[in-house]
């Protein structure tokens, strides 16, 4: 049976326990199916069987899997997705559904995801070719990186890049070295949409703010220039009051998660209002209580941070 999308199902532990799946409380969070199985028979089932038909093809056409038939030492089930650097490691899987191949399992010549040395080999692969070519890493961000003339900058998040600057060449030396990447003007980064007018860059988050009054009801209402009411004093509700509202079935936290998101990355001019709604929400502190917070965190491991 596939998955309901609404209602994912709990897992039973051997002791009786159960792992209920967290709540999620942003807007911008959607349903993916985690298994072959679930992604080929969902509603998009369509587009998942074209992103699998496409990964597959640029993994076999990069020579990343070998086959072998025989029963490897310890063979690992791992989420699949290619990655350019050669491994260090004799690593042996199972052959992942959907892949056209007769022998039970492979050999792996180059990184995968789900690889516990992938994110390390996929990091020190980019930033070295990026130091080849004349970049540096900032001091503020190691994923910055800038060019020695001071005008290029690339940040990047994973596999996504994005060049600001005349980049010396960049897109034709990354095709280069990246041979199956795909060079374009960026649309979208993190989430967040690019546009360019007039001289300008405006970073917008349209999806997320349509979701969110779509959910909230609020499709037919009349916009507002302002974004709060002035001079307007928010009180702490009474039980009554969460009771009242309780029943009208809508998620206060998730929509203030939002907009909180939305303030942060793109509308920095309604975070004044987004602070004082989400000075109310429940449990909230007395002037005269306390919040302790430890964290085994340590900034004293790496020097350089």
């Amino acid at each position: 049976m596939p998955q309901n999308q609404n209602n994912p199902p709990t897992s039973t532990l051997r002791d009786g326990s159960q792992i209920k799946p967290p709540v999620r409380y942003g807007f911008h969070h959607y349903y993916e199916p985690n298994t072959f199985e679930l992604a080929i028979r969902c509603s998009d089932s369509k587009f998942w069987k074209e992103a699998i038909e496409k990964d597959i093809n640029s993994i076999e056409n990069h020579q990343v899997w070998e086959d072998y038939a025989k029963e490897p030492p310890n063979p690992l089930n791992i989420t699949w997705v290619f990655k350019i650097k050669d491994n260090t490691h004799e690593v042996f899987i199972k052959t992942p559904k959907g892949v056209n191949c007769l022998t039970p399992y492979l050999k792996l010549t180059k990184s995968l995801y789900g690889l516990k040395q992938s994110p390390e080999s996929c990091y020190k692969t980019l930033t070295g070719w990026l130091n080849s070519i004349g970049f540096t890493e900032s001091n503020c961000n190691p994923c910055l990186y800038i060019w020695d003339d001071k005008f290029s900058f690339v940040f990047f998040h994973i596999d996504n890049l994005v060049l600001v600057g005349p980049g010396n060449n960049f897109k034709e030396e990354f095709k280069t070295r990246f041979s199956n990447s795909l060079c374009h003007k960026p649309n979208t980064i993190l989430g967040m949409k690019f546009k360019k007018e007039e001289g300008k860059i405006k970073m917008l988050l349209p999806k997320h703010i349509q979701q969110g009054v779509k959910e909230l009801g609020l499709t037919d209402c009349k916009m507002s220039v302002t974004p709060t009411t002035p001079n307007l004093k928010l009180v702490d509700a009474s039980n009554k009051d969460h009771a009242r509202f309780k029943k009208l079935n809508i998620n206060y936290r998730s929509a203030i998660g939002l907009l909180n998101h939305i303030a942060q990355l793109t509308r920095t001019n309604i975070s004044f209002a987004v602070s004082n709604l989400d000075l109310t929400l429940l449990a909230t502190l007395q002037p005269d209580q306390l919040l302790q917070i430890y964290s085994n965190a340590s900034w004293g491991n790496d020097p350089q941070d």
